[in-house]
C-alpha cells in the first residue's frame, strides 16, 4: 500500500501571508489616495488658472476698445468713483467707460458704442455691466442692462491710472482716481484684485494699455 504525503500551510505561514497581503493593500490604498489628492489639487490649480485667464481675456476684449474723448458721436465716458449703493460693494471703486462693442447680431441694442461698468458687488463678484449709450435710452422704459460675472470670490478691487501729459497730475505717475472732467484717457489702466476671503487671500494685478489715449509713453534707453 502506497501512502501520499499531503502538504498543508502551517498557522505561522498563513499569518505571515496575511500580514504581507495587508501591507501590500495598505501601500496600494495609500498610493491611490495620494494620486487622488494630486489630481484634486491639479484640478483646483487648473480651474483657478482658467478663471484668471478668462478674466484677463474678457477685459482685453473690452478695455482696449475704449473710445477716445474726441469721438464724433460724443459718447465719451471714462471715470472712476466709489459708491455705497446696492449696485456696488461699499468701500470699493467702480469704473465707467464707453467702448465699441462692434456688431451684436443676437441683441442689436448692445452693438457699437455701449457703456460699461466694472465693479465689485455685495456677493464678492467682480462684474461687468453693459448698457446702450444714453442716446438709445427710451423714455418711460427701464434702461437695458446686461451683467456678467467675470470672477467670483473677490474681496477687494482697486484701479490705478497712469498719466503722462495730464496737467492735473505729475508727469509719469499712477493715480487712484480718474474724473470725467479730465476729458481724456489715461495711457494705462491697472486693475488690482484680491482673490479669496479670510486668511486665504492672493493679490492679482492686470495692466491694460488704452490705444485711443492721446498720451504717449516714451521709454528712455
Amino acid at each position: 500500500m502506497t501512502y501520499r504525503r499531503r502538504s498543508f500551510f502551517t498557522l505561522i505561514e498563513l499569518l505571515i501571508s496575511m500580514a504581507l497581503m495587508s501591507l501590500v493593500l495598505s501601500a496600494l490604498t495609500y498610493f491611490y489616495y495620494q494620486i487622488n489628492q494630486l489630481n484634486r489639487e491639479s484640478e483646483k490649480i487648473e480651474a483657478k488658472a482658467f478663471r484668471l485667464r478668462y478674466l484677463e481675456n474678457r477685459l482685453m476684449s473690452v478695455l482696449p476698445r475704449t473710445i477716445a474723448p474726441n469721438d464724433k458721436q460724443k459718447d465719451f465716458y471714462f471715470f472712476s468713483g466709489t459708491s455705497s449703493d446696492t449696485f456696488n460693494k461699499v468701500g470699493n471703486p467702480y469704473l465707467v467707460f464707453t467702448f465699441d462693442n462692434s456688431v451684436n447680431l443676437v441683441d442689436p441694442q448692445y452693438s457699437n458704442h455701449v457703456i460699461g461698468r466694472i465693479f465689485l458687488d455685495n456677493e464678492n463678484n467682480l462684474s461687468l455691466a453693459v448698457s446702450p449709450t444714453s442716446k438709445r435710452w427710451q423714455e418711460d422704459r427701464l434702461i437695458p442692462l446686461k451683467r456678467e460675472i467675470l470672477l467670483d470670490n473677490v474681496s477687494d478691487l482697486r484701479f490705478s491710472f497712469f498719466t503722462v501729459n495730464n496737467m492735473n497730475f505729475p508727469s509719469g505717475s499712477w493715480v487712484a482716481e480718474w474724473k470725467q472732467s479730465n476729458e481724456q484717457l489715461p495711457a494705462l489702466l491697472k486693475i488690482e484684485i484680491t482673490e479669496g476671503i479670510g486668511h486665504d487671500k492672493e493679490k492679482k494685478v492686470f495692466v491694460f494699455p488704452l490705444p485711443n489715449s492721446n498720451e504717449n509713453i516714451i521709454y528712455s534707453q
